[in-house]
């Protein structure tokens, strides 16, 4: 009797299990339509916490087969040596594609992607007489958009050899500005760096350079990279300039261990990505001597991790127009805050994929972020090793259809400046609603033809709230899906082709206001557009 009960439920089971779906296509070359042999290719969930992606190799004809996959929403992606990646629907090279919707037991056949062979900058850095520069850092940098700011964003990066020489490859096609920045720190501790060249590199008093040899970022000449294009002599010479130290000493708490304490001096201005400096401290009493420094406001970092500790410090300096020097950091050990998370209305929710996990806020994003935990079965969360930093809370992993309703601390509402846990007191309470709005729509021309690949863009009427933005790419039929979408008034714009994160700058859509949809997201609302 018992053998009658177990089987019929195994087939019963294995009848519901969705039957999987296939992926088939080629990889080739975008500038001669050649077949791609060897390319890597990848198929990766959209869900949050989704599993780890299908992936398989191209034959001698370029053809892929991906076999086995669950149904769902996928981005395909390809990777070949020589080229820069591409995705499935993408219009251009390193730009977002299109979602692949697969149904069980579905098969997509004669997914073409197309890739873009690299370029190359390559070249010498020199000093003022001509002479060759070793252990120089040399950037190809583009414009982007970081956080609704247009900035130099760097990509690609070499080291010089003794020659002087760098080889920059893996360049997608556009416009890119080269600069060479020195280490500007003395010694490191077990040694020196050696060679007289190398020395020179981080005694010199050299400014980050841009090409063809400016220290002003406006003034840079920018270099201008076509598929496969190869520059093969593009030379900088370093300028040099007065420069100053900063020095001083990283004080521990007891039983902190002085030995690999990082000192990090780092623009306020936001250019950190050529003049930030620093290293390992000189010696066991926490000595550091930064070189190279030109005048303006930094902020002086120390960090260290210890038994999976934290301690850190910060100082803001202003550097003028003379050495700074007996500056002390002093080190505190990272902050912990517990924390949970409820439902609204006590609403029953899965806790299972939760995570939370801190942002840093405004120009201390150059700190890093500051790590993330997960929620326990009652929503119960611990955060460590916190740095003392402001932060924004975030939440990911959210079943479908919740937002974040309100963060508190305390008894307080989290600033939107950020957090600084290192001085707020009590814990985080976070809530959940699962009464978000979700909006469907369609993409199409003057036409009325449906635009694939498309972005889409729900802007917040407060556009300094950037987690509130949300983005889709349209799929081939030109449909799209935004959801969870907190309560409020936003505008809907949609661009057959644009930067990534560009619509996070208010001068950018300021262009675009009119065009853009008005829209007044509910609890619960569901919105359909065209």
């Amino acid at each position: 009797m018992k053998a009658w009960l177990v089987f019929p439920l195994a087939w019963f089971l294995c009848a519901q299990a969705p039957e999987p779906a296939t992926v088939e296509g080629q990889a080739v070359s975008g500038a001669s339509g050649e077949p791609l042999k060897k390319a890597h290719v990848m198929l990766l969930t959209t869900a949050e916490g989704g599993k780890p992606p299908y992936s398989a190799a191209t034959d001698a004809a370029g053809k892929f087969l991906i076999t086995g996959v669950d149904p769902g929403h996928y981005r395909l992606q390809v990777q070949r040596n020589g080229f820069v990646y591409g995705e499935y629907g993408a219009r251009g090279p390193g730009r977002q594609g299109t979602v692949i919707s697969l149904e069980p037991g579905g098969r997509l056949k004669d997914l073409l992607v197309r890739l873009t062979p690299q370029g190359v900058i390559a070249g010498r850095i020199l000093d003022e007489d001509g002479d060759p520069v070793e252990a120089v850092s040399v950037q190809a940098l583009r414009y982007q958009y970081v956080r609704g700011r247009r900035e130099l964003v760097p990509g690609r990066s070499a080291m010089t050899n003794d020659l002087g020489e760098y080889r920059l490859h893996g360049l997608a096609p556009g416009q890119y500005y080269i600069a060479a920045s020195t280490p500007g720190f003395r010694g490191r501790m077990g040694g020196v760096p050696s060679g007289p060249r190398r020395m020179a590199a981080a005694e010199g008093g050299y400014l980050p350079t841009f090409y063809p040899g400016t220290v002003r970022a406006a003034s840079a000449a920018p270099v201008d990279i076509a598929p496969g294009s190869e520059i093969r002599s593009l030379s900088i010479t370093l300028q040099r300039a007065r420069t100053l130290r900063v020095s001083g000493r990283v004080v521990a708490p007891p039983g902190t261990l002085l030995r690999g304490v990082g000192v990090t001096l780092l623009p306020r201005d936001g250019n950190w990505s050529l003049q930030r400096k620093g290293g390992p401290v000189l010696d066991e009493k926490g000595s550091f001597d930064i070189g190279g420094v030109a005048p303006g406001s930094y902020l002086l970092a120390a960090d260290i991790w210890q038994d999976r500790q934290r301690a850190s410090a910060r100082l803001p300096i202003e550097v003028a127009d003379t050495n700074l020097e007996g500056l002390t950091l002093a080190l505190s050990e990272g902050a912990e805050v517990s924390g949970r998370i409820r439902v609204e209305n006590d609403a029953p929710a899965d806790f299972a994929r939760l995570r939370i996990w801190l942002e840093p806020a405004g120009d201390w994003r150059m700190m890093g972020s500051a790590g993330a935990s997960s929620a326990n079965s009652d929503g119960t969360f611990r955060l460590s090793n916190i740095g003392p930093d402001p932060f924004h809370v975030n939440v990911s992993g959210m079943p479908e259809g919740f937002y974040v309703k309100s963060v508190r601390v305390g008894q307080e509402p989290a600033p939107e400046s950020g957090v600084d846990f290192s001085r707020a007191g009590g814990p985080l309470e976070i809530l959940l609603s699962p009464a978000s709005g979700q909006i469907d729509g369609a993409v199409v021309n003057p036409k009325q033809q449906p635009v694939t690949g498309a972005t889409v863009v729900l802007a917040p009427e407060r556009r300094e709230h950037n987690r509130l933005f949300k983005t889709a790419t349209t799929d081939p039929r030109g449909l799209f899906s935004l959801r969870g979408i907190t309560p409020g008034n936003y505008k809907l714009f949609a661009w057959e082709d644009v930067e990534q994160g560009a619509y996070h700058d208010p001068e950018f859509l300021k262009p675009f206001e009119t065009a853009g949809e008005k829209i007044s997201i509910q609890e619960n609302s569901r919105a359909t557009v065209q």
